[in-house]
């Protein structure tokens, strides 16, 4: 009986040892997931696999393991998005994400749902890791494949920041503003070119820079060479001519008085000409005139005084020893009359300088453009004060000169009061 029982069982294994082995036959490499990852829109290559076909249920799996590459698949294509696409089809597989910098530092671990929230912080080159996993507490039923699927890559951040020139086109005596966007390096862009400027500030999502463009500015295209985050890139700038005025009197006695060049600012003033600039004061409110009444102008921005010209130079508007003003010269209505805040600023000067200057007044208004008031009679603020645009600043003279300086460059102030220079609406 016992050894009947025997050859029962032993050929019950035998019939059950076929079965598995037909079964172990049958689980064929056809069998194994087809998982797809693309990043940036880029198809990656498996470097690594190991997957375990069930055979006999949960309780026996064939397994399949294989390195593809031992080494990380470089991607042609750079990546120019701080947040690529990272994407796993079948999307059911639970997935860690690892990618490190050029130092092996780790910047990112964690899953593909959660990079979708991840930024890069700088270009450079990275090693990513990728593992998709399919385990038995995820799988459906013990008939499911499991195990896991590597993918190793390197990959390049090139992000380019973007290049805006906001003023393509511009008069003499106004303002050109170009805006570059974020940059990875978060370090301040630099611009060359024949205009001189106080170079890029802080601004909303990015960074701004004002070219400030003198009287006498040459006119036509004017290129500008914006470099940031290793990129350059060239950009044409037009200078179109403004109309200028002038005057013509018979004797030295009939120019306007006081006059102050552009060349004569005192060295209280000409020393905070070239300290930093703060931030941006007038983006809210932008810019108002200094006076709340009307007010007469004898000497304009741009207008230029000859003495003793012949009639045929007037006519030709041609001569020498003229002087050509950078400022703006006020005759209030009445005298004494109150001036007020143009913008807000900080309050850089406020003193009696003596001499034709009187008590003189400059405020920073940020990205190194400061306006200059010279012929006060009394003052308001003192140095080291923040004032916001419309506070009471000061009782004019006479007459006031009034100057809006990016640097060291005069700007037309009625301009900028009047709300007609484009550049200083950017910021």
């Amino acid at each position: 009986m016992f050894k009947w029982l025997l050859l029962v069982v032993l050929f019950v294994l035998i019939i059950a040892g076929g079965g598995v082995a037909w079964l172990y036959r049958s689980a064929t490499p056809d069998m194994l997931p087809e998982v797809k990852v693309t990043f940036d829109g880029q198809e990656l290559a498996p470097t690594a696999y190991k997957w375990h076909v069930p055979v006999v249920g949960s309780l026996f799996r064939r397994t399949y393991a294989e390195t593809l590459n031992s080494s990380p698949v470089v991607l042609e294509d750079a990546i120019s998005d701080a947040s690529p696409d990272i994407i796993v089809t079948p999307s059911d597989y639970s997935t860690q994400l690892t990618i490190t910098d050029a130092d092996k530092e780790t910047v990112y671990e964690g899953s593909v749902t959660a990079f979708r929230s991840y930024l890069f912080a700088e270009n450079g080159t990275f090693d990513a890791k990728l593992v998709v996993t399919a385990s038995d507490s995820a799988a459906e039923d013990s008939s499911s494949v499991t195990g896991t699927e590597t993918w190793q890559f390197r990959f390049t951040v090139s992000i380019k920041p973007s290049v805006t020139l906001c003023t393509p086109t511009v008069q003499q005596g106004s303002v050109a503003a170009v805006r570059v966007g974020s940059t990875m390096s978060r370090t301040e862009p630099t611009l060359t070119g024949p205009l001189e400027s106080t170079g890029f500030v802080r601004a909303a999502n990015g960074w701004i820079c004002y070219l400030p463009i003198p009287w006498n500015a040459e006119t036509g295209n004017t290129e500008l060479t914006v470099t940031a985050d290793g990129y350059t890139e060239t950009l044409t700038l037009s200078v179109r001519a403004a109309s200028y005025s002038y005057k013509d009197y018979s004797t030295k006695s009939q120019l306007t008085s006081p006059y102050i060049g552009a060349d004569d600012a005192p060295d209280a003033v000409r020393r905070l000409l070239t300290t930093d600039g703060g931030e941006i004061q007038w983006a809210v409110g932008g810019f108002v005139q200094p006076f709340l009444d009307s007010f007469d102008t004898p000497l304009l921005y741009g207008m230029t005084e000859y003495v003793g010209r012949s009639y045929s130079e007037r006519s030709t508007n041609y001569g020498y020893g003229g002087r050509t003003s950078t400022n703006v010269v006020i005759k209030p209505k009445k005298s004494k009359d109150s001036m007020i805040v143009p913008a807000s600023g900080h309050v850089l000067l406020a003193e009696d300088l003596g001499g034709s200057y009187g008590y003189t007044v400059v405020i920073d208004h940020g990205a190194g453009l400061r306006s200059i008031f010279y012929g006060l009679t009394a003052l308001d603020v003192e140095a080291g004060d923040d004032v916001k645009q419309g506070q009471l600043l000061g009782t004019s003279g006479r007459t006031v000169v009034a100057e809006l300086r990016i640097g060291t460059v005069p700007i037309n102030p009625l301009l900028v009061w009047r709300g007609q220079c484009d550049g200083l609406k950017y910021f």
